[in-house]
């Protein structure tokens, strides 16, 4: 192979060759649009310095600093999604969870006793992850995240909990039946293609009988944006596409801005909570109960 390998460069000449090199470069790099955008790859993930051909992660104790409120280290401002304030990150996260757990806890089996499994898809830093930090409702206690530089300071600050980076191919690495509670808080409000896929894969490890939380983005979502869109440029570059348009004067089920790691999806819930009874068993839906504007809804294996 190495021998073909050398006579197949030999058909290039110098210029050629350097500009394969760089076009290969460049393309390997996740930072490059066209390759995070293309909906049909799946296999991504956000690297560390995925520009650089070496890193070195260190981590130094000494400088992280404590929260006030849980008494858990905080990650730096640039973990944060949205550079939000360290308070912002804690009690929000804070809020989130006791409100998902306000709406799940009358679903979960008492049955596993003390040890029960869970996993939150989509962690990033653990804005919420950290609330089960200490709990004794769950003894096995996992986050995943396509973001590896906040895996690994999760993995390095909020032991015991179990981290692991992922990819955007809809696959975990655990077995069948293995967890009781999976929770996915803004994470299917960015899947388009492949979210059908992924939630058979969450079917899939999640134990008989197991609950299911998710949030969505919905009509719902769209009447707050239509109510706050003079303040918020993000929800008004929203309601402006053609996409969204064309949903509200035709009978859609979803539409999409965006692709790929950028995606943005928006779902008619009726037309979801429809397809979903088809694999799930739909305990509950809940309008704007996920920061104000997105709709959960509580599924069963």
């Amino acid at each position: 192979m190495a021998r073909k390998e050398t006579r197949l460069t030999k058909l290039f000449d110098s210029a050629a060759r350097n500009s394969l090199k760089k076009f290969l470069t460049r393309t390997s790099s996740w930072t490059n649009p066209s390759l995070l955008i293309n909906p049909s790859i799946t296999g991504k993930f956000f690297a560390i310095e995925p520009s650089k051909n070496e890193y070195v992660i260190e981590f130094d104790n000494s400088r992280v600093e404590i929260s006030t409120i849980d008494g858990l280290p905080v990650p730096p401002k640039s973990l944060r999604i949205g550079e939000m304030s360290e308070e912002q990150f804690i009690s929000g996260g804070k809020v989130d969870f006791e409100q998902m757990m306000s709406i799940v806890k009358p679903f979960l089996s008492q049955e596993s006793g003390d040890h029960k499994r869970v996993l939150e898809f989509g962690c990033s830093s653990g804005r919420m992850i950290r609330n089960l930090h200490s709990t004794s409702d769950f003894n096995d206690v996992w986050g995943v995240d396509l973001a590896s530089e906040h895996i690994y300071w999760c993995q390095e600050h909020l032991k015991p909990i179990n981290f692991l980076t992922v990819t955007m191919t809809p696959h975990l690495p655990f077995e069948d039946n293995y967890f009781d509670f999976i929770y996915a808080g803004s994470v299917f409000t960015h899947i388009d293609d492949l979210a059908l896929t992924w939630l058979w894969e969450l079917n899939r490890i999640l134990k008989k009988g197991g609950i299911l939380y998710i949030t969505i983005h919905d009509e719902h979502t769209l009447d707050y944006f239509k109510q706050n869109q003079s303040t918020d440029t993000f929800q008004k570059m929203i309601l402006n596409t053609k996409a969204y348009k064309l949903f509200t004067k035709s009978n859609a089920k979803k539409f999409v801005v965006g692709r790929s790691l950028m995606s943005h999806v928006f779902y008619n819930s009726g037309k979801l909570i429809s397809d979903l009874e088809q694999y799930f068993e739909v305990l509950n839906f809940v309008p704007k109960s996920y920061q104000k504007y997105q709709s959960s809804l509580t599924l069963k294996k």
